[in-house]
């Protein structure tokens, strides 16, 4: 009986340090960036606490009367669920900011790889080509969709920057009017 005592002593002190470091982990999953490194140290202090008081209450159902042992298993199982749950919680926490960091660290490697597609596509497309007579506009609203189905390939383009679609315009314009004061 003696035994007993001790044993009920010993787990005051366990399950009173399991509760801090329940807490502890409780503290922070609830926060909204915490650090996956801080997470694992705790959980793995929780993991400590909770292995010595599942061998305390394990002594402790041991030595207790029949009519005691059920009360008691029902409170030892609420900590294994309590230990299980909170848990459960972190690694799902912790796993999902890997696969986020994974996910980064992956998109910006394969962003650094379409940007240099990218430029690799847009210097291929950097030819000169010849000179073609635009159809000019005459103010009849009836040839503006034949007109404007000239620029419009040109305008939609997102490959071609803004500046050369700009320059191009330009350039028409300009010829446009030297041929009229010619």
């Amino acid at each position: 009986m003696a035994n007993l005592e001790a044993l009920k002593k010993s787990r005051k002190t366990d399950r009173a340090a399991f509760t801090k470091a329940y807490n502890k982990v409780e503290e922070l999953i609830t926060l909204e960036g915490v650090d996956i490194s801080e997470l694992e140290a705790e959980l793995n202090v929780l993991k400590v606490k909770s292995d010595r008081l599942e061998i305390t209450h394990a002594s402790i159902l041991e030595l207790l009367p029949e009519q005691d042992f059920e009360a008691e298993f029902e409170v030892v199982e609420d900590f294994r669920d309590k230990a299980i749950r909170i848990e459960t919680k972190a690694r799902k926490i912790i796993t999902c900011q890997q696969n986020v960091s994974t996910i980064l660290n992956s998109t910006h490697s394969d962003s650094a790889i379409i940007n240099s597609t990218e430029n690799v596509v847009t210097e291929k497309r950097r030819f000169k080509l010849p000179k073609l007579e635009l159809r000019k506009f005459d103010g009849d609203v009836k040839e503006w969709l034949y007109f404007w189905s000239q620029f419009e390939k040109i305008h939609d383009d997102s490959s071609i920057e803004e500046i050369q679609i700009n320059f191009n315009i330009c350039y028409n314009l300009l010829l446009k009017a030297l041929e009229l004061e010619k």
